[in-house]
C-alpha cells in the first residue's frame, strides 16, 4: 500500500492507522523503493527521503535497486531512513 503523507491531522492520522495494521512479514521492500525513485524525477518530490518502516522480515534489495538508491544519494541527496519495529527480523537486513 502506497500512502502519500501530508502535514496535517489527517495525514498523521492515516499513518498511525497504517503503521497498526498487521502485515505478517515477508515484505518485498524492491517494488516500493522503485516507486520512490520514480516519484523522485516529480518536482514536488525532487528533495524528499525515503522512511522504511520495517519488522525486518524483508530479503536484501536487488543489488541494481541498490545501485539506483546509492546513485540518488549522490546525484539528488537522497538520505534513506530505516526504522526497526520489534526485535524479530532477518538478519541481514537489520545490519
Amino acid at each position: 500500500q502506497e500512502l502519500e503523507l501530508k502535514l496535517t491531522s489527517r495525514g498523521l492520522e492515516g499513518l498511525l492507522e497504517f503503521l497498526a495494521g498487521s502485515f505478517h512479514g515477508g515484505t518485498d521492500v524492491d517494488e516500493p523503493f522503485n516507486r520512490a525513485l520514480a516519484r523522485l524525477q516529480e518536482s514536488e518530490w525532487c528533495n524528499a527521503d525515503i522512511l522504511l518502516v520495517t519488522d525486518g522480515e524483508i530479503k536484501p534489495p536487488d543489488e541494481a535497486l541498490i545501485s539506483s538508491l546509492n546513485d540518488a544519494k549522490e546525484e539528488l541527496g537522497l538520505k534513506v531512513h530505516g526504522l526497526l519495529v520489534g526485535d524479530a527480523g532477518n538478519e541481514e537486513v537489520i545490519e
